[in-house]
């Protein structure tokens, strides 16, 4: 360091017009700290309200959404393109090939752990009488034992859904479960489920396509499906699952509830703006993007009565109403057009 360099005074940094530089420095720290927690407060936000994470989607038409699917196997170790042996050997043993890999990647880290490596052991099977874990000659063998287990102690015995064999297969307060890490396995295979395009084995609704009323008036126009997507916006290529189908309809349309039942969520929240749920029973519907606040929480309505008004607010690039279907009690959501087949 040469002599100049030292004899730079250091106080005067923090003097006159270097005091905004610093308070705007500051305010700019602030503000990047209060965006990175507020994002973790909303993402809090959307799994206590359905929004994002947290709930298992669905394929009504108990058909595999294959690129969503074999997307999921491309670099996941030795899983790596071989999403077809996971459906032939749940196909095999009657069980949801989705529900099959969601298990067998949360078991094995996304399909590099040793005991899949090294043993073919996909889904973490153990030989009591060996005092050991099993080896498998093949993966396709350890494939088709893990579905054989699955079917035997659970889907044969009435246990089909994430919550009823999570219950069995990693139940909360085990003596080998100091840590409580059971507590993690519902939400994990959850997360997982929907990362696979959804569940396409009990999902079906009975007799819900029937009766199912419209939720805009006018012809039925079906703007964004369910599933993967990509679009251009002023911030670039934004790329997302859609959760639900978007509707046409113009700002101040009435929009309407599909069946009876009874409004058990109405608020504002920064990505379906102004939306409300409806429970109908077995089933819960949502609309969101509203213009403003709609009926009130406790409100029963009747099938085609006017529960809100079509708007832009929340994330949302256009007047258009944004319709998802939950079953399961509230936790699983389901792709809703095929219940409106028939009426467009």
């Amino acid at each position: 360091m040469s002599e100049k360099q030292r004899s730079l005074p250091a106080i005067p940094l923090f003097i006159g017009g270097s005091i905004t530089a610093l308070i705007i420095i500051s305010i700019l720290v602030f503000i990047s700290l209060m965006s990175i927690f507020g994002g973790i407060f909303d993402e809090k936000k959307k799994q206590e309200e359905g929004v994002g994470g947290g709930f298992a989607m669905c394929q009504p038409n108990g058909e595999i959404n294959r690129s969503v699917f074999d997307a999921r196997f491309k670099g996941a170790g030795v899983f790596d393109g071989k999403a077809q042996l996971f459906i032939d050997a749940a196909t095999r043993n009657n069980i949801d090939p989705v529900v099959l890999s969601a298990i067998a990647f949360h078991e094995t880290g996304n399909g590099t752990s040793n005991m899949v490596r090294e043993r073919n052991n996909p889904g973490g099977l153990y030989n009591s009488s060996a005092g050991s874990f099993f080896v498998f000659s093949s993966l396709e063998e350890g494939l088709d034992v893990m579905a054989r287990n699955l079917y035997k102690n659970y889907y044969a015995m009435g246990l089909v859904t994430i919550e009823q064999i999570g219950n069995k297969y990693a139940p909360l307060g085990v003596a080998n479960d100091p840590n409580n890490l059971n507590a993690h396995w519902i939400p994990n295979i959850t997360k997982r489920v929907s990362e696979f395009g959804g569940l396409s084995m009990n999902c079906e609704v009975a007799g819900f396509d029937s009766g199912l009323g419209s939720p805009v008036r006018g012809k039925i126009i079906i703007t964004s499906r369910w599933g993967p997507r990509s679009f251009m916006t002023p911030n670039g290529l934004y790329s997302d699952f859609h959760t639900g189908i978007d509707f046409n309809c113009n700002t101040n349309d009435p929009l309407l509830s599909v069946l009876d039942g009874k409004v058990v969520l109405s608020q504002w929240h920064n990505l379906y703006g102004w939306y409300i749920k409806v429970a109908h029973g077995d089933k819960t519907t949502l609309y969101a993007h509203m213009n403003a606040k709609g009926l009130p929480v406790g409100a029963t309505v009747k099938k085609g009565e006017q529960i809100g008004l079509c708007g832009n607010t929340g994330n949302s690039f256009g007047s258009h109403l944004h319709f998802e279907i939950f079953i399961n009690g509230g936790t699983t959501r389901i792709d809703p057009e095929p219940y409106f087949k028939n009426q467009k």
